[in-house]
């Protein structure tokens, strides 16, 4: 009885503590946000269409998430709006997508303002799917697939699709398929691998950020795709285009000065047949190029999270085919940090054509960067001078993990200098010579008088010019240089497969001479072994 008394005297608090409490402490909290005539609130953030989950609002970040909504009808209209999503958050409003997304209001009747989109401040539109618009049928004051007060940001990784539908008003009245309003608002195309915008004033109302040399860009003078060509875009002719696409090349990761190799450009890059790249071997062809110009290229902690000039830039592993005479020169430039050529991976010079790589005179300068290894098995004069001037930081090489030195032609040799060091491994490890290099003669001046040397983990890197000499010609299958066919040149072949790096010949390795060093090489050699006993 008393445990009785002792409940209900409880609930009975709970109850008078309850009644005394302000109502809003029960109140749902509304946001200023709309999807499809659904007013978003803290009852229905999670689960806006009550469906398990397609569509949820985190009201932290003002993010609103979509995952394969397909919709083309919406609750009741207010004041005449149809508007698939209808914002008035404050800051910037972020669609993330993930899947295949469709807003389509064109079929739910006129209104004073017809949107797809609307929100009176930036919007974000980022994640892994595609999200396509459609406005309503007619907007008397203005008809927009995506409206924004501010920088409109398209970096989602799949398709975006803007349509408007007719702007009735007259005058002021427009129809876009993207519009963006404000004080040096932008609109950033930067990852969709298609962006199309369509409306009866015009595709976009404002003219797009983006790399040109990364995108194809198409346009129509009437509201239907089409397969015009509109590159270098203006504001006035972006009024032309009623309809306007943009659809992302295929991207090779190289870039020669400021120009991205890409699927147009790859066999003929610079226009005048010296500069080329083939994807399938992650190579870059050098014949007889001339090159003086410059981009430049921030690069993170890996490399001194440092802006760097550079005339070639690689973010994968890049051999580079020498032909003929190359030359790379920049005597001048303005950044303080400059490398000729760049790799975030590795870097592989092959072939039997000549190269010279002169830097200019920056603080910190090298011919060669690379984030992993530099690897030489070259059959002509090549030569690396990476700044020469005593109150700047130079080097011929620089790597952050080891250089190969495999091979060099008799008679020809591997020059390289630098003010601070001729080649530098900040691995720590002198480089790996192979057996076809006969001779090593460095200084630790610049210019200085060249002597016979050895390199070692704790001198190599006090030397500011050195010189390889090489032996013999390739014999195909002496892997290790040695001029002499046997079971060490298999080992240090199936090494250099598993990605150990090994001071081998490239041009020797491909036994079978299809362009690639693989198991078939392995093969190849074992079979050549067995016929000579």
């Amino acid at each position: 009885m008393k445990t009785t008394k002792r409940v209900l005297g409880i609930m009975l608090c709970v109850c008078i503590v309850c009644m005394c409490m302000p109502w809003t402490a029960f109140a749902i909290e509304y946001y200023d946000l709309n999807l499809m005539g659904k007013k978003v609130s803290s009852n229905n953030m999670n689960d806006i269409f009550a469906d398990g989950g397609s569509a949820s609002f985190d009201p932290m970040n003002n993010t609103l998430y979509l995952t394969n909504v397909q919709k083309n009808t919406m609750a009741g209209l207010t004041a005449g709006e149809v508007k698939a999503i209808a914002s008035e958050l404050s800051g910037t409003l972020t669609i993330y997508v993930t899947g295949e997304n469709v807003l389509d209001v064109s079929g739910c009747g006129a209104g004073m303002v017809a949107m797809g989109i609307c929100h009176y401040g930036p919007v974000i539109i980022e994640g892994e799917g595609s999200l396509r618009v459609v406005s309503g049928e007619i907007g008397q004051l203005g008809n927009y697939g995506l409206y924004a007060e501010g920088d409109i940001i398209l970096r989602n990784k799949g398709n975006l699709y803007f349509e408007a539908g007719e702007a009735t008003g007259g005058g002021s009245a427009r129809s876009a398929g993207v519009r963006t309003t404000g004080t040096d608002a932008t609109i950033t195309i930067d990852g969709p691998q298609k962006v199309e915008a369509v409306g009866f004033t015009a595709g976009m109302y404002e003219v797009p950020e983006f790399e040109y040399d990364m995108h194809r860009i198409y346009g129509n003078h009437d509201p239907e795709p089409g397969d015009e060509r509109v590159y270098n875009l203006t504001k006035t002719d972006m009024y032309q285009y009623l309809y306007i696409r943009f659809e992302r090349k295929v991207i090779y990761p190289v870039r020669i000065c400021d120009l991205q190799v890409n699927e147009e450009n790859y066999e003929d890059i610079n226009g005048d047949g010296t500069l080329a790249y083939d994807p399938e071997q992650h190579s870059l062809v050098l014949n007889n190029l001339t090159l003086t110009n410059w981009g430049n290229m921030h690069m993170g902690d890996e490399l001194n999270d440092t802006v760097y000039g550079y005339c070639i830039y690689t973010t994968e592993d890049l051999d580079i085919k020498l032909y003929g005479d190359n030359h790379i020169e920049v005597p001048f430039m303005d950044e303080s940090h400059f490398a000729a050529i760049i790799g975030e991976r590795g870097i592989s010079f092959s072939g039997p054509g000549k190269l010279t790589i002169i830097c200019p005179e920056a603080s910190w300068t090298a011919c060669v960067l690379a984030g992993n290894y530099i690897y030489l098995d070259t059959y002509d004069d090549v030569k690396f001078v990476g700044g020469i001037n005593e109150a700047n930081e130079g080097y011929g090489l620089y790597s952050y993990n080891q250089v190969v030195i495999s091979s060099t032609a008799t008679g020809r040799t591997i020059q390289m200098a630098g003010s601070k060091s001729a080649m530098y491994n900040k691995g720590g490890d002198a480089p790996f010579l192979a057996p076809a290099i006969t001779a090593v003669k460095g200084s630790t001046e610049v210019p200085g008088i060249m002597s016979n040397v050895t390199l070692t983990n704790e001198n190599y890197d006090t030397f500011k010019m050195l010189t390889f000499e090489g032996s013999s010609t390739v014999k195909q299958g002496d892997v290790n240089g040695d001029g002499i066919l046997d079971m060490k040149d298999v080992l240090m072949l199936r090494k250099h497969i598993a990605k150990i790096l090994v001071p081998i010949s490239l041009i020797a390795a491909d036994v079978n001479n299809d362009a690639d060093i693989d198991m078939k090489d392995v093969l190849f050699l074992r079979r050549i072994l067995v016929s000579v006993g």
